[in-house]
């Protein structure tokens, strides 16, 4: 089995518990151009308005129907096998190489920026949210999904202590970040539209204040 196959299964718990459900929420806001960031093995593909999506190749706007059209564009550090084959599958796009702290793309580049489970592992958490701001159109909104510091004292001294271990055990990947509180800090409005039980992990948008 393939090493990212092996995220999938690992992840399967959470995903029918909690994910699918934040999955189709911050996804169904999504619109014009999109750039997903730290795609991985392209978990959120199949909750893209599948009939809206077109691939970041073709040129946006409206189909016959008129009816507006996403424009996709995916990412991450690594292209893994996995992400092409859904890509192909789900939207034809082909997925890109990039850094959240340096992305390549010109400023006011897309009308959506999304992430998921990814600001955990990024080293520099607020260089990656000010190139999110560069590259977001005015008006633009960024969706995520983060796991975070808990807001149970007893769940969050835990997480401290885990960290260090788990950094190295899962690809750097933090449990104590603050992720919400350092979108605020570069400069972005935040609304949490789900939250679950302690705060572990929470879905919503950020416009730039």
């Amino acid at each position: 089995m393939k090493l990212d196959s092996w995220y999938d299964l690992a992840m399967a718990p959470l995903e029918k518990g909690l994910l699918v459900a934040y999955r189709e929420l911050v996804l169904g806001r999504a619109v014009g151009r999109v750039l997903e960031l730290g795609a991985g093995t392209g978990s959120n593909l199949a909750f893209y308005p599948s009939a809206k999506v077109r691939p970041a190749a073709s040129e946006g706007g409206s189909d016959s129907s008129g009816e507006a059209r996403l424009c996709l564009t995916l990412s991450d550090m690594e292209v893994s096998p996995l992400l092409s084959e859904r890509a192909a599958a789900h939207s034809r796009s082909i997925p890109v190489a990039a850094n959240v702290e340096d992305l390549p793309f010109p400023d006011a580049s897309f009308e959506t920026v999304v992430a998921t489970l990814l600001f955990c592992s990024v080293p520099n958490p607020l260089a990656g949210y000010r190139e999110i701001r560069r590259v977001l159109a005015p008006g633009g909104r960024y969706l995520f999904i983060e796991h975070v510091l808990s807001h149970c004292r007893t769940l969050a001294k835990a997480q401290v202590g885990l960290t260090p271990a788990w950094r190295r055990l899962a690809g750097g990947c933090r449990l104590d970040r603050d992720s919400v509180g350092a979108m605020e800090g570069a400069g972005f409005r935040t609304t949490i539209l789900a939250r679950s039980p302690c705060g572990l992990i929470v879905a919503g948008e950020a416009v730039v204040a």
